[in-house]
């Protein structure tokens, strides 16, 4: 279930791809949201390999996510996307 802050995150993003549609990093942080979410990751997933088509770049940081979080299920996933998004920083900065 989303929380209160993902469900606003997930409405701007969405108002950010009326934008720019094929922005790899809205479409990776939306597909972030669901998955984070335990019962929307086939949402996340299609969101992901929208963001990987968009800019392939992104694929190694999707593959970080999903990492991550099959291996640490219990542990803060606001902390973990802190860190990979620092890592995804370099990329595009």
């Amino acid at each position: 279930m989303k929380t209160q802050r993902g469900e606003e995150a997930e409405k701007y993003y969405k108002k950010a791809l009326q934008i720019n549609p094929k922005d790899p990093i809205t479409l990776l942080n939306i597909g972030s949201i669901y998955f984070a979410d335990k019962t929307s990751e086939d949402e996340g997933l299609k969101y992901f390999c929208k963001a990987i088509v968009a800019d392939s770049a992104v694929e190694s940081v999707v593959h970080q996510k999903i990492h991550i979080w099959s291996y640490y299920p219990n542990k803060d996933i606001q902390k973990l996307n802190e860190l990979i998004d620092k890592e995804l920083r370099k990329i595009y900065l």
